[in-house]
């Protein structure tokens, strides 16, 4: 039981104890993944056909991100409101797993090493419009101009289902645009160079973190 402090037991491993045997212990924050469990965790990964990357997070640890191709489209409960109710589980198959946003990466390099790792280049993530603003997306002609007013309409969803503000440089430059759509951009998601708005009914894959 000495050697766990070190994190080197990946699943599968046998630990024997005498269960009336009695240790101290002293946790301070939760266990981080090894190098060796990282990368049992991409092997396994590309023999089940799943694309697995490790990034650093924003804490600088190293974690597992892993494209789930499936598509995935988001509930659209009136013309300008947006549901994400429907990927609550969507990463539930991974332990403590929920889905990967910009704010999950300590910097814009670790995130391009996860988005640009597969051949899907744009991924959903929990991102919505206001719905108090119901407006049109305008013509496809000339270019958008107001995409720094409109960033202030947009909010992160957190894992609790409170909202979060969305940082300048998460958004890919000149986004959102909300011009030339059939139906509004009311929802965001994630492309190489940052959050780009997007109409509901695009459907598209996820990244997964645990």
């Amino acid at each position: 039981m000495r050697n766990s402090v070190h994190g080197e037991y990946v699943k599968g491993d046998l630990i024997y104890a005498d269960p009336e045997e009695r240790h101290p212990y002293l946790c301070s924050r939760k266990a981080m993944y090894s190098t060796r469990g990282l990368e049992s965790l991409v092997t396994e990964a590309a023999q089940l056909g799943f694309t697995l990357t490790t990034a650093k997070d924003r804490n600088g640890n190293d974690r597992p991100f892993i494209v789930l191709n499936n598509v995935f489209a988001v509930e659209a409960l009136s013309k300008f409101d947006a549901s994400y109710k429907d990927f609550k589980h969507a990463c539930a198959m991974f332990s403590n797993g929920y889905m990967a946003s910009r704010f999950d990466f300590k910097d814009y390099d670790e995130y391009k090493k996860v988005i640009t790792s597969g051949k899907p280049r744009l991924f959903r993530v929990k991102v919505a419009r206001h719905k108090s603003a119901s407006f049109e997306p305008s013509s496809c002609q000339g270019n958008s101009t107001t995409h720094k007013t409109l960033r202030k309409r947009f909010n992160f969803i957190q894992e609790n289902g409170s909202f979060a503000q969305i940082e300048e440089d998460h958004w890919e430059t000149s986004y959102p645009l909300n011009m030339c759509a059939d139906t509004p951009r009311i929802t965001a998601v994630m492309s190489e160079k940052g959050y780009r708005d997007m109409p509901a009914i695009a459907r598209l894959p996820i990244i997964c973190t645990f």
